[in-house]
């Protein structure tokens, strides 16, 4: 009976997760579950989940940031962020993330991670994005691995968007 309940499980988490949902653990974006949906067309603000570079993945994953996964290229987990800054917009980041002017919350550049190493960090102290350039940021939490730690991403590597659908 035990088996059967947890094949029963296992089957009903992979095919939630085949269309499109997904737990979220991380402590980058509210806990719960959220719906992935494609798109071809992302904004400031969007929640999105996307794949980092080969190199920064890599990177990511020796310092224990980001886990092991099937998702991306790079056999790791992808990420979600907001985007915090699109084609157009001004952005510096320096002592923290500065977006056309505005200082962004909980955008301080920490000097060390949470193991109390020295962190890798983007510098540009000022620069106006390219179509499909994008920073993706997290103002939930101020220790969130985002692009203050890998600098900009490319459209090509979002997965699409995330919709909350249960927060807890």
């Amino acid at each position: 009976m035990k088996k059967l309940l947890a094949f029963l499980l296992f089957f009903i988490f992979a095919a939630l997760y085949l269309i499109g949902y997904r737990i979220n653990t991380s402590s980058s974006i509210p806990p719960g579950i959220y719906k992935l949906e494609k798109s071809d067309n992302f904004n400031n603000g969007d929640l999105v989940v996307f794949c980092l570079t080969a190199d920064e993945a890599e990177y990511a994953k020796m310092k224990g940031y980001i886990s092991l996964g099937i998702v991306c290229p790079s056999l790791s987990v992808p990420l979600t962020k907001y985007i915090a800054a699109s084609a157009g917009d001004s952005v510096s980041i320096l002592d923290n993330i500065k977006v056309n002017g505005e200082i962004l919350i909980n955008s301080h550049v920490l000097k060390t991670d949470r193991y109390g190493e020295p962190t890798k960090t983007v510098k540009y102290p000022q620069r106006l994005l390219k179509d499909k350039q994008f920073l993706m940021y997290s103002g939930y939490n101020p220790n969130s691995y985002d692009s203050r730690y890998y600098g900009l991403i490319e459209k090509h590597q979002i997965i699409g968007k995330s919709k909350p659908v249960f927060i807890w």
